[in-house]
């Protein structure tokens, strides 16, 4: 598995010209090598040319690294010779003219390190490396998932008037973690007037009757993270707080039938006019139609559209590629894996968003988290 991620590398390093590639996310490093035991950011690098792979990581590292990836040829660094000179080492062994880094996530600081060492570099997005997911890939993000909805199932019960929202965060986490996962990311818990900010800090607010409850949460299950939002109502809404929510509800309802329906229509298009083996790796789909078809829904009923993409990649990382925007020229490819997450925000009054995860499997949308969506009223 690892192996063939490498060839993948290679492949985009020869596409961009350069002998090699310094990888320095760990999520990357990870991804290509197995190994995720670094204890912060930046405590180690993976050099990848054509011929070798290495890690390139201080003494504190070494025992884990040939404990967890023996296969791994290790470089260790030392006050006296850090990564950067480690890089230069294998540059003149191996003879390489132009590396490759990831213009993401290099650190000015390591970038100058490099310069000073006189290698010549290019950046180089690595933002498609892990866009099509892989089976089991995909069967960590369905555990990721499925524990998600277990999750909301279980903290619907302590919606209670005078709870705090830090106190439900609290209690999602200590199940997730009984359920052999964690959190993974700070959990959105919103009551009232906070839901209306998407990104609310979750706080030390009490709930009081008649407010909307947003909840913005994702496990990390098998190293894979989920991503769901539910928004639920403690009280009696007003009939145009219904109003809101099935609005957003109808929103993601059209988005997920336009991929539906758009995969169906190219699949019979493809049975009727083709007559060569199909493929469904390129599907013209753009994410920024999706996004304008959810986003009509809204505006069409007279609320301000959401202020942010509707959808994001998810795998290793909560935001990766693919972005479904109105701004994005991605297409939807098979086995990827993303949000839709509409949402309609009123400061005086609250907000909805609902968000599901999916992935695109046998030209077919399938979703991967199951909570109810109907307008959940709590008492």
């Amino acid at each position: 598995m690892f192996q063939q991620r490498i060839e993948h590398l290679r492949s985009i390093c020869k596409e961009q010209q350069v002998d090699g590639f310094l990888i320095s996310s760990a999520s990357n490093i990870f991804y290509l090598s197995g190994f995720n035991r670094f204890l912060v950011d930046h405590d180690g690098y993976l050099l990848v040319t054509k011929s070798s792979v290495f890690l390139i990581t201080s003494p504190l590292y070494t025992e884990a690294v040939r404990k967890f990836t023996p296969d791994l040829a290790i470089l260790e660094t030392s006050p006296d010779a850090w990564y950067s000179q480690m890089v230069k080492q294998i540059v003149d062994k191996e003879k390489l003219t132009v590396i490759g880094f990831e213009e993401k996530d290099l650190r000015v600081a390591e970038y100058f390190d490099l310069q000073e060492e006189k290698i010549a570099t290019k950046s180089v997005s690595l933002r498609n490396l892990r866009v099509q997911k892989e089976q089991e890939e995909i069967k960590a993000v369905e555990k990721a998932c499925l524990l998600t909805d277990k999750t909301f199932d279980y903290i619907l019960p302590f919606v209670k008037e005078g709870v705090t929202e830090l106190e439900l965060s609290e209690k999602m986490s200590a199940f997730a973690k009984s359920q052999g996962a964690e959190i993974g990311f700070p959990s959105i818990v919103a009551f009232g007037r906070h839901s209306a900010v998407p990104h609310h800090m979750t706080s030390d607010e009490k709930l009081t009757k008649n407010s909307f409850v947003l909840f913005d949460f994702g496990l990390r299950a098998d190293n894979y993270l989920s991503d769901m939002s539910r928004t639920v109502f403690f009280g009696t809404p007003s009939e145009h707080q219904v109003t809101l929510y099935e609005t957003v509800k109808k929103s993601q309802e059209e988005a997920m039938k336009y991929i539906s329906s758009s995969l169906l229509a190219l699949s019979s298009e493809k049975e009727t006019t083709n007559d060569e083996p199909q493929t469904t790796n390129q599907i013209d789909i753009f994410g920024k139609d999706v996004d304008d078809v959810a986003r009509k829904v809204i505006e069409n009923a007279g609320f301000p559209a959401y202020p942010h993409a509707l959808g994001h990649g998810i795998g290793l990382e909560v935001h990766e590629a693919p972005t479904l925007s109105k701004y994005s020229p991605e297409k939807l490819i098979e086995n990827m894996v993303f949000t839709i997450e509409p949402g309609i925000y009123l400061p005086e009054l609250g907000g909805v968003r609902i968000e599901d995860m999916f992935v695109l499997q046998d030209n077919q949308l399938k979703q991967l988290t199951n909570s109810s969506k109907q307008l959940i009223i709590l008492n």
